[in-house]
């Protein structure tokens, strides 16, 4: 186990509970460039202004390593004194996190702090995975998303997972965050008892085969956007709302709750 803390750490250190690293991409230099077995990176909460800038940019997480079958590296939130959770809040990259290979697992942290240079949430790409556990979505634009699958990348959602859920009643200018999958992207709850999606000015949007999977407990998602349908799906893409109740608002007249276009496929069994 690695362990993180941005307040009394420092990269020099071994990364051992009592002598923390500082940053998580120091922690991320530890791992091998091939994983036989599983590993944990334990981040204490706090604010991380720079992902630490080791083998990757500052503003950008970079989650690449060559993996065994059925290992995979934790990145898991531990509350600090003070009860806050990790915020992840760099600026100004592509994306905030960007999976490109192997299986990771994010817990328990905030992506994002409000900031419109916080565009993009979790990319993931090709033969990468990555799954998200009680994760909360601070990021802001116009059209992007806090979540993003593309060209084969899958993300597995479980526990509460929150896009500016503080946003249902209004919402300000550049506060849109979806989720979105294309080009055989695929975005999916592993599990449905207590697991939920919150969702306060953003959609759902799949197209050119790329897949929404919910089946969770309950989904609410609300959209403020002057071109954002709550659920998007054209070109091929599905989304599936099985057994999940869900509640869609669009708040702008011009906009629709469910918007199917050019062979968009949406399923709804016992939803």
């Amino acid at each position: 186990r690695i362990h993180v803390d941005a307040a009394r750490g420092n990269d020099r250190n071994p990364g051992t509970r009592e002598r923390p690293l500082k940053s998580i991409s120091a922690a991320v230099a530890l791992l091998p460039k091939l994983l036989t077995r599983s590993a944990t990176i334990q981040v204490v909460g706090g604010t991380y202004k720079s992902t630490g800038g080791h083998d990757m940019a500052g503003n950008c997480l970079e989650l690449m390593r060559r993996m065994r079958p059925q290992v995979e590296v934790r990145i898991v939130g531990r509350p600090n004194r003070q009860g806050q959770k990790p915020t992840l809040a760099w600026e100004g990259g592509p994306a905030m996190i960007d999976v490109r290979e192997g299986n990771w697992w994010l817990e328990n942290v905030q992506i994002g702090s409000g900031s419109t240079r916080q565009r993009r949430g979790v990319m993931v790409a090709g033969p990468g995975h990555i799954t998200l556990k009680n994760v909360t979505f601070r990021t802001r634009s116009h059209s992007d998303a806090g979540i993003y699958a593309h060209r084969g990348g899958k993300v597995s959602l479980r526990g509460a997972i929150k896009l500016n859920e503080h946003l249902h009643d209004k919402a300000g200018d550049e506060t849109f965050a979806g989720i979105i999958a294309t080009d055989h992207g695929l975005v999916r709850f592993r599990e449905r008892d207590g697991a939920s999606l919150d969702i306060g000015n953003g959609s759902l949007s799949a197209g050119y085969y790329g897949c929404i999977r919910l089946g969770c407990e309950t989904a609410r998602i609300t959209s403020w956007g002057e071109q954002s349908n709550n659920l998007a799906i054209n070109n091929g893409g599905r989304i599936d709302l099985h057994n999940t109740t869900t509640r869609l608002c669009a708040k702008k007249r011009q906009n629709t709750p469910i918007g199917l276009e050019h062979d968009g496929h949406i399923l709804a069994e016992d939803a």
